[in-house]
């Protein structure tokens, strides 16, 4: 069946509370109505929220959600985005014209100059960095800013045995040049080389710690090696709780030798998973099995989930809306929070007395004078208690191993008859 004749009269009444669904300037936004998208995103409220606000302040007004992100895409576009970033700049060099001290490195890309990187660093973070530069994480985490530019955290262990941030970069990309270029901001800022490195197994980061710190060690997130085993052989070995077992004992063996013969027994018992083991962990095995890491100093530390937890923490105060000012005034305001905790631990380990402190300076004088002028606060303390402590414990002289086996076992018999009394 063909059309041949469009007879212009409608054969029905047309219903009017059904042309605003189809005609566009029937559905434009007023004024007032863009003045409230404004303040929604100076709020950092989701566009799906933005939309249900206006149905309920408006129910006379028929609001397509196209419409309301058309709108505030316009909004977007119309704020200047050099704006942003010259009002981070100034932020930043303000620090500077109060302290000298602070490291700004700014990186541009294009003709036309655009921002396509900061790094930035306090006196305090610099400190930090030199003093326990021992052990030093890295890793990034993206959707921390309306400009999709990657957040680059490094992180250290201080002698609180707490994770402290010392560095943070906003990138645009995650090639190997630009890992180049943050690792040499790092350098420049410290003239300082860590000692270990610890990040995930990004390759092109892999590249530019091997071209920046070519002594350091390099060693990879074992979480991260865990979750791209998941991700590449769950669904082909057979018996995937098995095989992680042949993988983790094969990690944690304390031998070269021993680690070998139970890598070749796990490739035997699961050969689906040849290819992907050997072509992408053994290779590196130095950088993660704990046989060929021995005598490296790493302060407990096996993965950057510390590194991850921070990332989290930053997360919950920023979001995709979020300016670059957004996440420095975020990363600063954690900065301080851990700046107070250091200082209320000194504060208490200074003031506060355990156990019988006089011990410890007037039967080992000596040995107390030279721990105080090397230990901070906190370790000093329980270097103290621990003095302190020997001064409870009960000395026996025995002449032979059977002895100090049936002194143990009459002391145990006797604990225990005391308890059974009580």
């Amino acid at each position: 069946m063909k059309c041949t004749t469009l007879k212009g009269v409608h054969n029905h009444e047309i219903s009017s509370s059904q042309v605003h669904h189809f005609i566009a300037r029937y559905r434009r936004l007023s004024d007032e109505m863009i003045q409230d998208l404004k303040f929604f995103m100076d709020c950092k409220v989701a566009p799906i929220t933005q939309l249900e606000i206006l149905k309920k302040k408006y129910p006379g007004h028929v609001f397509h959600k196209q419409d309301i992100y058309n709108a505030i895409y316009k909004l977007r576009q119309n704020n200047d985005d050099n704006l942003d970033s010259t009002l981070l700049l100034d932020v930043l060099f303000e620090k500077i014209s109060f302290d000298p001290r602070w490291k700004v490195f700014i990186r541009h890309a294009g003709n036309e100059r655009r921002l396509s990187g900061i790094f930035w660093m306090s006196p305090t973070q610099q400190e930090l960095y030199q003093r326990f530069s021992d052990v030093v994480l890295n890793d990034n985490t993206c959707k921390t800013n309306k400009y999709n530019m990657y957040l680059s955290v490094f992180m250290i262990k201080d002698n609180y045995g707490k994770f402290c941030n010392v560095a943070n970069a906003l990138v645009e990309d995650e090639l190997a040049s630009t890992y180049v270029w943050i690792l040499q901001c790092l350098t420049k800022a410290t003239n300082t080389i860590p000692k270990s490195f610890w990040t995930d197994s990004e390759p092109g980061l892999i590249n530019a710690v091997s071209q920046v710190f070519p002594d350091t060690p390099h060693f990879y997130c074992l979480f991260h090696i865990w979750q791209n085993i998941i991700k590449h052989l769950k669904s082909k070995v057979s018996d995937f709780g098995k095989f992680s077992k042949a993988f983790f004992s094969c990690r944690n063996a304390l031998s070269i030798l021993i680690f070998e013969q139970r890598w070749e027994n796990m490739i035997k018992t699961f050969p689906e998973c040849q290819s992907y083991m050997t072509r992408t962990l053994y290779n590196n095995r130095i950088s993660w099995a704990k046989a060929y890491l021995p005598s490296q100093f790493n302060a407990g530390i096996q993965s950057t989930q510390s590194v991850e937890s921070f990332n989290s923490i930053i997360k919950k105060s920023l979001n995709s809306a979020s300016t670059l000012c957004d996440v420095e005034e975020a990363i600063n305001k954690r900065h301080e929070q851990e700046t107070r905790y250091c200082q209320l631990t000194n504060i208490r380990e200074q003031h506060t007395t355990i156990g019988l402190p006089h011990l410890s300076t007037q039967f080992f004088s000596s040995v107390d004078e030279v721990i105080t002028k090397f230990l901070s606060p906190i370790i000093l303390s329980w270097q103290r208690f621990q003095i302190s402590q020997s001064f409870t414990y009960e000395g026996q002289l025995v002449s032979n191993i059977s002895e100090v086996c049936n002194r143990v076992i009459i002391s145990l018999y006797r604990d225990q008859r005391n308890y059974i009394n009580i």
